[in-house]
């Protein structure tokens, strides 16, 4: 008995007719009594608690039960003075003899816990809140980024169809199309007109303009005229061939040289009939001036 009067829990002992028979100090503490106020009396009118079941209701209905061995746990609000607490009570029914039946009760205090138990839950529904928050934004972006995947896609198969029409198209008409580095490597070398010097499309690409062209120092110094910056145009003339190469620099976002782009087209017939219209000229002078002396 002295064991369970230090108990911080109240507990209580009630006969078959729910009034009490033995309680301990925790009890007398939680109802402000005396003992010997406590004994003897109706539950009910010691506790009256904010609940479903008042305890000694559901003490009578634990003893009229057609077997003893059920036990309940019920939650309930107390209020004394101007302190509320949160009860949780405990029934347990036990047979003393044959025909007697008794009731115990233990009542703990969890009104901290209760509260800790609502903290944990606010702070909970707020993660819950965050994460469904977070989920929505990671959702949208999701969203966004795969509307930008396909968009990209969408005009990277766009570059790609009117790469492939641009090559085509440069491919049909005599031109050469080139590009390079700023080390001189080739990273373009299309069109058509490539035929006329013995080479295939993208024949060059990966080669060093300096290498290839180590013996043409005029084509060097128009190459480096190119990554320096400058365009321009000259002619150029290459096997039996002469060329109009158009050079200009190919420059970043910043405005930096990283490279540069050149356009060659064939002018070999319009020099040979320029040379035919030149050389008729001075034939034409050449026979004035004659005539002329002849006359004289």
């Amino acid at each position: 008995e002295v064991a369970l009067g230090a108990v911080a829990e109240a507990i209580v002992w009630t006969d078959e007719t729910a009034r009490v028979q033995w309680c301990n100090k925790s009890f007398t503490t939680l109802v402000k009594r005396s003992r010997l106020e406590v004994l003897g009396k109706d539950l009910s009118q010691l506790l009256y608690l904010e609940g479903n079941s008042q305890p000694g209701d559901l003490a009578r209905r634990l003893l009229d039960s057609p077997t003893c061995d059920r036990d309940l746990v019920e939650i309930y609000k107390y209020k004394q003075d101007d302190r509320q607490q949160i009860l949780e009570i405990s029934y347990s029914c036990f047979q003393v003899t044959a025909d007697r039946r008794s009731i115990v009760m233990v009542m703990r205090d969890i009104t901290e816990k209760q509260k800790h138990a609502a903290e944990l839950q606010k702070y909970q529904d707020y993660l819950e809140q965050q994460v469904a928050n977070r989920t929505a934004e990671l959702t949208a972006s999701n969203q966004l980024l795969q509307h930008e995947i396909e968009e990209r896609k969408h005009i990277e198969a766009s570059l790609r169809s009117s790469e492939a029409r641009l090559r085509l198209l440069v491919s049909s008409i005599p031109i050469i199309l080139f590009a390079f580095d700023l080390q001189g490597i080739f990273t373009l070398s299309e069109g058509k007109g490539l035929s006329l010097l013995g080479l295939q499309a993208g024949q060059m690409v990966g080669k060093s303009a300096f290498e290839v062209y180590k013996d043409r120092p005029d084509i060097l110094a128009k190459i480096r005229r190119a990554l320096a910056g400058e365009t321009f145009t000259v002619n150029l003339a290459m096997a039996d061939f002469t060329f109009e190469c158009n050079f200009s620099p190919i420059l970043d976002r910043q405005g930096k040289t990283i490279g540069a782009i050149g356009l060659a087209n064939d002018i070999t017939e319009r020099k040979q009939a320029e040379e035919e219209l030149r050389l008729q000229n001075w034939r034409s002078v050449l026979f004035a001036a004659i005539s002329s002396r002849i006359r004289q």
